[in-house]
């Protein structure tokens, strides 16, 4: 059997899901190497016969070996030309909901991590998470904890929501801890209360600080105009 013949028998393999995630790489990288790619400084591999290498990178994506496909493949590319596009396009993909956590795997929520605090709203990313299992909440809430140390303010928002504000934020981050709550709605402050353990709920006290101001000109609307909900929010969070 012939390079192209081999190649082909592979595709035909990947179309079926017949190759285990973890012996993907070295069928593509077979694949490069037969098409006349060598490999680059970083030890990676890139498509000289773009032709196949666009039909390969394809059914590999659409065959859920999302890993080794781009954009994914290409998030830690050393070459910012590469990288940055493909973070850009990861982002997008988690925005549009072509990319949801639910059909991804973990490792492929760990690698995009970044693209996926970025890319998902907020609502929208509560909304997936809580259809998630056990397992796959903790790998997640331990990756974007990780983004949020490096300093990915979209992923401490994120935690903030499901884990508290001081686990999202660090002690000192007092502005933006108040940034948060100013972006609460009353049924986020509601969910966060009724959801919270008691921790927690003294987190989002010492956020809002007894101050008004530290919270959605909306939510103060409705505690002024006398909102049952609103006012109750108000006597918890000790607002005078």
């Amino acid at each position: 059997m012939g390079a192209h013949e081999r190649i082909a028998a592979i595709m035909e393999a990947i179309s079926r899901k017949m190759i285990d995630q973890e012996d993907i790489k070295k069928y593509k990288e077979y694949a490069q190497q037969k098409t006349g790619s060598k490999k680059e400084a970083d030890g990676s591999y890139k498509w000289k016969d773009n032709k196949v290498g666009n039909q390969f990178d394809a059914l590999l994506e659409k065959s859920g070996y999302i890993m080794q496909s781009p954009p994914i493949n290409d998030l830690d590319n050393a070459d910012v030309a590469v990288s940055g596009p493909a973070q850009r396009k990861v982002r997008d993909k988690y925005e549009s909901g072509s990319y949801t956590m639910k059909d991804l795997d973990v490792k492929v929520l760990e690698k995009s991590i970044n693209e996926l605090a970025d890319g998902l709203k907020t609502g929208k990313f509560l909304n997936q998470f809580k259809d998630l299992d056990a397992a796959k909440q903790s790998a997640l809430i331990n990756a974007l904890k990780k983004a949020a140390d490096g300093g990915n303010a979209s992923a401490k928002e994120k935690l903030a929501h499901i884990k508290g504000i001081d686990y999202g934020f660090k002690e000192d981050e007092v502005e933006a801890k108040q940034k948060f709550t100013r972006g609460l709605t009353i049924s986020d402050l509601n969910k966060i209360i009724a959801e919270g353990n008691a921790e927690q709920n003294d987190a989002l006290v010492k956020a809002v600080n007894g101050q008004m101001t530290n919270l959605a000109s909306q939510v103060q609307r409705a505690i002024m105009g006398g909102n049952k909900q609103a006012v109750a929010i108000k006597d918890i969070l000790g607002i005078k």
